[in-house]
């Protein structure tokens, strides 16, 4: 059996081991929790994603299997460098990704604001800003709006908590001057953004469409997951998710992937309007979301059907998932309890209720319990490591 090389999250790798299907794990850091599932053949190690050396490593482990590996990831970078070497690893490995430009522009979220525009895509008014001076001539938008960084992993630096505060995927602001005291604020950080009219709606209106589309963008698999918490409260990460089925988000969504030609493993992200109640685009990516578990737990093994895809085992009828499979990042729900307590926006009652019912744990599973412990090292490793440097 052809082997699959990952490199990214632990739900990929599990998606893949639960199918039988032999994976190596790659990674461009050691304290990646993935490297010690029990699904994992071999670990490997490469340089950073972005670089030449990342591709030039590929090749030569390409190389060395002997036969052609069935590649996935779900890091950004590495998917944007790999789309952008597609020649030279078609060599090596069985892929499916869209053109580099289209990657590059889904990513980039100043891009994708382009990419929306020609295409006449269903999405708010958006403006890009890349500075202080773009944000003095920006076209009027109506409040409140929200702001969100061109690439999310810039907000990850560790001066963003200290200069602007918790992490979140989008900053709301209700006012022109709250916009631009935020940004100043952000602008230290990295002044390129997107400044989004804001769609109303709760959060329990967002909506994630993970797909598998074959070469000629027909869908051959999906799972909606619908955000019930998130974490932080407004504008965070999903904490509690559930599978729904709702036609008119998986039509719009196919209407999409027609329109952009896209192939290969996708996440697009919406939200409900609660005006018109129609489904409004946020976001799309070219990799399945970290919930990617859900869609197995849920009867949908994306990876797996992306897999055999590949090696040519196409399957005959799409499928889609069950409704009603429960998904929780414990961790972050967890913190988001803990910050409900202080705001009350929902039922605590009913929140503790919920966690006594049939549920998948967010990236770690029982049957494979090194990947948590792992990850729990790493994390007190590193608390430990920067207390030290503290008190010196």
């Amino acid at each position: 059996m052809k082997p699959a090389l990952v490199l990214g999250e632990i739900g990929l790798v599990q998606n893949l081991g639960k199918a039988g299907i032999p994976v190596y794990v790659g990674s461009e850091i050691k304290d990646n929790p993935s490297l010690y599932s029990r699904y994992t053949k071999d670990k490997l190690f490469f340089s950073n994603y972005k670089s030449e050396s990342f591709i030039e490593e590929l090749c030569e482990f390409g190389k060395s299997l002997g036969q052609k590996a069935v590649l996935l990831s779900d890091d950004d970078h590495a998917i944007l460098n790999i789309a952008q070497n597609q020649e030279v690893l078609k060599e090596w490995f069985l892929f499916s990704f869209p053109p580099a430009e289209i990657v590059e522009k889904l990513l980039d979220k100043q891009l994708f604001c382009d990419l929306i525009e020609k295409h006449s895509l269903p999405s708010p008014k958006s403006v890009t800003l890349s500075g202080l001076e773009d944000f003095k001539i920006m076209p009027a938008l109506k409040f409140p709006c929200i702001i969100k960084p061109s690439f999310k992993q810039a907000w990850w630096d560790s001066d963003f908590e200290k200069k602007v505060g918790a992490y979140q995927k989008a900053i709301k602001c209700d006012t022109k001057k709250e916009l631009d005291e935020r940004y100043r604020e952000i602008a230290k950080i990295d002044p390129h953004v997107v400044v989004q009219e804001f769609i109303p709606g709760e959060e329990d209106q967002i909506y994630s469409v993970n797909l598998f589309a074959d070469d000629k963008s027909e869908v051959k698999g999906h799972f909606i997951a619908r955000k019930f918490r998130t974490y932080p409260l407004t504008a965070g990460e999903g904490s509690y998710i559930v599978t729904v089925r709702d036609s008119e988000m998986l039509e719009t969504t196919k209407a999409i992937i027609e329109k952009l030609q896209l192939k290969g493993l996708l996440n697009i992200q919406f939200k409900r309007d609660s005006r018109s109640g129609k489904p409004v685009l946020f976001e799309i990516h070219t990799r399945n979301s970290v919930w990617s578990y859900l869609g197995t737990a849920s009867g949908v093994n994306l990876a797996a059907m992306y897999y055999q895809n590949m090696i040519g085992q196409n399957e005959a009828e799409a499928v889609e998932s069950v409704p009603g499979v429960v998904f929780i990042f414990l961790e972050k729900d967890i913190k988001a309890f803990i910050q409900n307590m202080k705001t009350r926006q929902h039922n605590s009652k009913a929140w503790i209720g919920s966690y006594f019912q049939k549920f998948v744990p967010g990236g770690y599973l029982i049957s494979d319990p090194l990947p948590a412990l792992m990850k729990i090292w790493f994390v007190t490793r590193r608390r430990i490591s920067i207390k030290q440097r503290t008190l010196k």
